[in-house]
């Protein structure tokens, strides 16, 4: 059984919310013939059409209603956990050339705005 490819995932949830292939395109900037292209490599992976062959705005398929929830729940638990773990580890480094009681002189006023105060440490070389 083949993984899921999120893209496939969220160019699947883009035409529906747009209600179409024309406007998913502009909204993903992609070509529409991408879009569907990328809408069929999601039917093979999954062995079933997730639209009903009509006039726009396409209409989903039973199947297409339960990918259609799965895929929203997928989507947002990447946006989870993409938001949760980068948020964790996020570190700034400033890197200046300055004698160092000149630096600590100069950052004091700025000090006032971070989180938390920075940790110093000295690098020569």
């Amino acid at each position: 059984m083949p993984d899921i490819d999120l893209d496939l995932v969220r160019c699947f949830v883009t035409v529906v919310e747009s209600s179409g292939f024309t406007q998913a395109s502009k909204r993903l900037h992609l070509t529409q013939s991408a879009i569907t292209l990328k809408i069929k490599r999601l039917e093979d992976m999954l062995g079933q059409r997730l639209f009903v062959k009509t006039v726009p705005p396409p209409e989903l398929t039973l199947e297409g209603e339960i990918v259609l929830g799965y895929a929203f729940r997928l989507l947002e638990l990447n946006r989870e956990m993409v938001t949760r773990v980068s948020k964790s580890n996020a570190m700034t480094t400033i890197r200046l050339g300055v004698i160092f009681p000149t630096l600590a002189t100069w950052i004091e006023p700025f000090r006032g705005d971070m989180q938390k105060p920075p940790t110093w440490r000295r690098q020569y070389g």
